[in-house]
């Protein structure tokens, strides 16, 4: 019999140097498969490869839906995992045919995303000015300008470097899924903080372009607490205004000034056109807005 947690394991260092995964796809398959691993334990099955059957990935989504109340993306998210690890262990002789493989995802209901609106955007950038106390109010500046416009995700952030900005072509080089290299254009004002900012670092000891109180990278905590806090600052609510929120102000900002989808797409490293489409709905309800203020 295979145990699943060694197998989980096994799956996740194949996933590293085959696939190239992050550090935060590492930690959701092993979070997914480890909590596979501990409701069969609840229900008197051992943990093991060969133990997982179609009732019991039933009744393992079903627990995650009524008792653990997870949204259906959440439940999604895990369905997909659980699937990619079996068709591993299917690769790898452990077993003869997946357990999901009648097995479908819930269907994720269709929300029009989170964004910041004008006035409370340009009252978010203006936050650090009051916060100059602080040794790293400027870096905090560059932080919101630079998610408020490039649209990056939060791992792109956290990874970039001070060789990825290129000053010169006024371009900043990211890293996003899949390793899928994509360059981006810099505004003027974006660069013109970002160097004000390097003359503060000199001489340059740490190659990352944001960095915490200690001089070391910053990490997802520490970006949490310092963005959380300039949202507050701001009067708006921490819970709900995320980095993830700046990227969809981005795009909606994007969208409002008559930038075509596909380029929209590009900018934000979209692999799936859909990912894209979600901004026409909010497009979609200003235009419907617009025309009910007609008298």
């Amino acid at each position: 019999m295979v145990d699943l947690r060694e197998i989980t394991e096994e799956f996740l260092a194949y996933l590293r140097v085959e696939k190239n995964t992050t550090v935060c796809t590492d930690y959701a398959y092993r979070a997914d498969l480890n909590r596979l691993a501990e409701f069969m334990e609840e229900q008197g099955v051992p943990p093991q490869v060969e133990a997982v059957n179609q009732p019991l990935v039933h009744k393992f989504l079903i627990h995650l839906g009524q008792t653990k109340n997870y949204k259906p993306a959440t439940v999604a998210r895990r369905v997909n995992s659980m699937r990619s690890f079996f068709n591993y262990c299917i690769d790898q002789d452990y077993i003869l045919a997946s357990p999901m493989r009648k097995i479908k995802p819930p269907k994720k209901p269709k929300r029009i995303p989170i964004y910041l609106k004008p006035g409370e955007f340009e009252r978010l950038l203006r936050v650090p000015d009051f916060m100059q106390e602080d040794d790293l109010w400027l870096q905090d500046k560059l932080m919101l300008y630079v998610f408020g416009y490039t649209g990056v995700r939060r791992t792109e952030f956290l990874s970039l470097n001070w060789n990825d900005l290129d000053f010169k072509a006024a371009t900043l080089k990211v890293m996003g899924k899949g390793q899928q290299e994509r360059v981006l254009p810099v505004k003027d004002v974006v660069l013109e903080l970002a160097w004000e900012y390097l003359q503060t670092r000199l001489p340059l000891v740490n190659k990352a372009i944001f960095i915490n109180e200690k001089g070391n990278r910053l990490d997802r905590c520490t970006l949490r607490t310092r963005f959380g806090n300039c949202i507050a600052k701001a009067g708006l609510d921490p819970k709900i205004y995320t980095p993830h929120k700046l990227r969809h102000t981005f795009a909606t900002n994007l969208l409002d000034a008559g930038v075509d989808l596909v380029t929209i797409q590009e900018l934000m490293g979209h692999l799936d056109p859909g990912s894209t489409h979600i901004y026409t709905h909010t497009n979609a309800m200003k235009k419907r807005d617009a025309v009910n203020k007609l008298k």
